[in-house]
């Protein structure tokens, strides 16, 4: 890719090519369909930004992540391509009597490949699954504050609408352009009968800095409180969260231990009994749900599952060794009854070793990372167990 810089207009330019192959897998009547291989030039990475001094404007196809997690992000991630948007916001914090802000206001469009199977409907083609369009409008608003009274100490709050991209869409803007700053609660705007859909969160951040650690908790909604009554009697439903904290620990002033630790849930709470809210980034009649090129642009872990990680590694400049371990509840929440409580009878986790490491040589950085998945009841099926290898490695050169 390519960076430019002409005084306050900044562009990146970094396109992607990728191709993937089709091999056959085992799949089911719930979970797994083959489809055709992929082969595309998209523009990855790209964006072309202007400043304002503290503030800043844009158009980018980049990736954008949003919440404090390390290993997953219940709104937005880099597990889903990158998506063309418009945005707005800081570029660094403004400074306030009582704090620091940061904001950022993004309005894109998400696509749907009719052709490809669907992260959310349990990889089956769209056609199978039904959605409800192939193109789609976001509007997201994301407000940060570090109160002046409280040091190292971080709030977030994150919302994204999604809905069918119209031709002539109102003229109104809260009702379309800048969907995601309409009230709090649904009693004020309803969307009952709009195949509209929103999640939202908000998150907190303490950061210890002689220590080198810190701690950080967010929990989402995928769906919106009717009202206050709502929202205090039902906290949990349509609800998840994520957890973690990290640690460096320095051996000399070049060499450091990390360590690092996350959890994250989306399955359902045990209200669903009585008010069951779906899986997360699915919701009413917005099928398909938050996902852009039928990937989930959140969490990558899949539809409604839990995910525990734990990492530990070794670093001195641009050498580190680790290992890690993760672990994937695969939809534990059936709701369709198979027994008094409605769970799984037969539950499917997948246990994740890995391995990592880079080092540098000259002018080159080399970067590898090694995993192995042991499924357990894969696909749902008692006793069947299954093994995955995955590999990637990275090189860079430095002139």
């Amino acid at each position: 890719g390519v960076y430019m810089r002409w005084r306050n207009i900044h562009l990146t330019l970094r396109p992607e090519f990728f191709k993937t192959a089709s091999d056959p897998y085992e799949t089911s009547e719930l979970w797994g369909q083959r489809t055709s291989a992929l082969s595309k030039l998209t523009l990855g990475q790209s964006s072309l930004r202007m400043d304002f001094g503290p503030l800043s404007v844009g158009v980018s196809n980049q990736n954008l992540w949003l919440g404090p997690g390390q290993f997953s992000s219940l709104l937005m991630s880099n597990n889903a391509p990158g998506f063309n948007h418009i945005s707005f916001g800081t570029n660094r914090p403004l400074k306030t009597p009582i704090g620091s802000f940061e904001i950022k206001i993004i309005g894109g469009t998400l696509f749907n490949n009719k052709n490809q199977n669907f992260e959310n409907g349990n990889l089956k083609l769209t056609g199978v699954y039904g959605i409800t369009s192939f193109e789609k409008y976001l509007s997201s608003i994301s407000v940060s504050y570090s109160p002046l009274f409280f040091k190292n100490f971080y709030l977030t709050a994150n919302r994204a609408f999604t809905l069918p991209a119209q031709e002539k869409p109102s003229s109104k803007l809260t009702d379309y352009y800048l969907i995601a700053l309409k009230p709090l609660f649904r009693n004020v705007y309803q969307d009952n009968s709009l195949p509209i859909d929103q999640v939202l969160s908000g998150s907190a951040k303490y950061v210890f800095p002689k220590e080198h650690a810190e701690v950080y908790f967010e929990y989402g909604y995928n769906d919106a409180k009717q009202n206050g009554r709502d929202l205090m009697l039902n906290m949990s439903h349509a609800g998840a969260y994520t957890f973690g904290f990290k640690k460096l620990h320095y051996l000399n002033p070049i060499t450091f231990l990390a360590l690092g630790a996350e959890i994250t849930r989306m399955s359902q709470t045990p209200s669903y009994l009585q008010r069951t809210a779906g899986n997360w980034y699915e919701h009413g009649q917005v099928y398909e749900g938050f996902t852009n090129q039928n990937q989930i642009i959140g969490a990558g872990s899949g539809i409604g599952n839990d995910l525990q990680t734990i990492t530990l590694s070794w670093h001195q400049g641009f050498k580190n060794i680790g290992i890690k371990f993760q672990h994937i509840a695969n939809d534990p929440m059936l709701n369709t009854g198979e027994n008094a409580a409605k769970l799984r009878n037969i539950k499917w986790d997948d246990f994740i070793f890995g391995l990592s490491g880079g080092y540098r040589y000259k002018q080159f950085i080399f970067s590898a990372n090694l995993e192995y998945v042991k499924a357990k009841n894969y696909n749902w099926v008692n006793s069947n167990q299954q093994g995955n290898v995955f590999a990637f490695l990275n090189t860079i050169f430095i002139w």
